[in-house]
């Protein structure tokens, strides 16, 4: 079974800047055609960056906090590993994640299957 591993990003303008780090940090590029989001292929894995639809009520943080998905964090980093490989998934997301935090510019959220606040990130503490 496959297990969905997201990571939201506070700002939907600077997508192209978000995928520019996700490039550095995979060493390869991505390929925007019609109809899709942009993504990065490197079998088996496939990153995928756009917009989503969640609520700010689908998810909460460890706290039990609401996390504000919708308002907050509109862009969406989906990362799939299509051998359904979850250790690898989630090391290529870690991996994401490290680099989207050492940028230091975007609150950021990694989330495991829409079920579990993995880390989060807040530019600004």
């Amino acid at each position: 079974m496959s297990r969905h591993t997201y990571l939201f990003v506070s700002s939907p303008d600077e997508a192209d800047a978000v995928m520019r780090v996700i490039e550095a940090a995979l060493a390869g590029s991505f390929v925007t055609e019609l109809g899709s989001d942009p993504y990065l292929r490197q079998d088996p894995i496939a990153v995928y960056v756009g917009c989503h639809e969640f609520d700010d009520d689908d998810i909460d943080f460890p706290d039990g906090s609401p996390l504000p998905l919708a308002s907050q964090y509109p862009c969406l980093i989906d990362v799939r590993d299509v051998t359904r490989d979850n250790r690898r998934q989630e090391e290529v997301a870690a991996r994401i994640f490290d680099a989207l935090q050492a940028e230091n510019r975007w609150k950021l959220v990694y989330i495991d299957d829409m079920q579990k606040v993995l880390r989060s990130h807040d530019q600004s503490g």
